[in-house]
């Protein structure tokens, strides 16, 4: 048991604690900011029509997509970004 715990846990463990640290950091940093969710609304575009198909109507459908993510990411969005 204590040539497994000098082998596997005590080898390196200076680069252990800084990686525990910036992972324990970078946790911090991403879990404080707080979630919203938007609504954008945008228009559906067709794409690789096939040359035998039609689509014929009169308005362009849209579309309401919900997105929800870190607050300050999410209320700088446009829907020319979705």
């Amino acid at each position: 048991m204590g040539d497994f715990l000098r082998h596997h846990v005590f080898n390196n463990l200076g680069l252990k604690l800084i990686s525990l640290a910036l992972a324990v950091g970078l946790w911090l940093a991403v879990a404080r900011d707080p979630v919203a969710e938007v609504a954008v609304e945008v228009a559906i575009e067709f794409h690789n029509i096939p040359q035998n198909l039609e689509i014929s109507s009169e308005n362009i459908p849209r579309a309401q997509i919900r997105l929800r993510g870190p607050e300050r990411i999410v209320r700088r969005l446009q829907p020319a970004d979705v």
